[in-house]
């Protein structure tokens, strides 16, 4: 039932995030960022809306597969995915722009969920999984999930701080400019995070 609470909470989280990306380039230009920023933001974060929904499920999925010691088949799909993408990125981005970046992003968060569901629901390993079908017990003790969960996302505050700087870069006198270098400064700050 674990992975069922997941999914319900990681699609409760996905439906306002979703509205944020939808609205985003107007958000943008209600606080004041620059018109043209705004304009292309908005567009590249509602191409960036079906890799949310698959982002979501596919961190309800891999943590439930650990906890039963599937990582050989988590490292595959990841791998997969990483060789994948660069050449979407390439692909898309050479014939798209900008729009093409939004699309390869979303399709590698699509297909990483999608090739690991497939490699753990259609291979032998399904049988070794305590699969269960949704019912009543899977919104139950919902309050129980997100007590364990929410101090993770508290910890997470320092990134969406960084987040929130970037944003507001925007309003600065050069916000292009501004924008390209608060970009290149959370680039480095999410290598900082990978490193053990």
């Amino acid at each position: 039932l674990w992975l069922h609470h997941a999914v319900v909470v990681h699609c409760l989280a996905a439906v306002p995030l979703t509205l944020l990306l939808l609205f985003f380039g107007p958000l943008m230009r209600a606080v004041g960022e620059d018109g043209e920023l705004s304009a292309l933001a908005g567009k590249y974060a509602q191409l960036l809306l079906p890799g949310l929904w698959g982002w979501a499920l596919l961190w309800a999925l891999q943590p439930w597969l650990q906890c039963h010691g599937v990582v050989r088949v988590q490292t595959l799909t990841a791998g997969l995915t990483a060789a994948l993408h660069p050449c979407l990125l390439a692909l898309l981005t050479r014939r798209l722009g900008l729009r093409g970046a939004a699309l390869a992003e979303s399709i590698s968060n699509c297909v990483s969920f999608l090739l690991l569901l497939l490699a753990a629901g259609c291979t032998p390993l399904r049988r070794a999984l305590p699969w269960a079908r949704p019912s009543r017990a899977s919104v139950a003790r919902l309050l129980d999930f997100l007590r364990l969960g929410l101090p993770g996302v508290v910890m997470m505050l320092e990134w969406w701080a960084s987040e929130i700087c970037i944003l507001a870069s925007g309003l600065l006198p050069a916000p292009a400019l501004a924008l390209s270098s608060l970009s290149i400064y959370q680039s480095v700050n999410a290598v900082a995070f990978m490193l053990p």
